[in-house]
């Protein structure tokens, strides 16, 4: 199962299908990333350049396993996530051969 979002406004990547609420800070902070669920995350698929996504230091291919310290296999655990700190959302991520921790803020 592939689902591609768009998290923001219009943009060259496509349309913003509403895959997050836009009106949280944090959800904004991921403005101009393309995610698409892959079932053992969720897979920056795409990244517009100088976007706030681009800025929190989110790269294309990362792949996102756990926010706020819950495991993440959908878009909708992503939302879930979010909601549990509106202010701070802890990604763990894999970069190629790397996992890495991320804090937007």
């Amino acid at each position: 199962l592939t689902l591609n979002a768009t998290i923001g406004t219009t943009s060259a990547l496509g349309n913003s299908s509403g895959a997050l609420d836009s009106s949280s800070k944090i959800a904004q902070r991921l403005d101009g990333a393309r995610l698409t669920e892959t079932g053992d995350g969720i897979r920056i698929s795409a990244i517009q350049p100088n976007s706030p996504a681009m800025m929190t230091g989110l790269e294309e291919g990362d792949v996102i396993v756990s926010a706020n310290q819950r495991k993440v296999q959908s878009l909708q655990d992503l939302r879930d996530a979010i909601k549990l700190d509106p202010n701070r959302l802890l990604l763990q991520i894999v970069r190629g051969n790397m996992a890495l921790y991320l804090v937007i803020r």
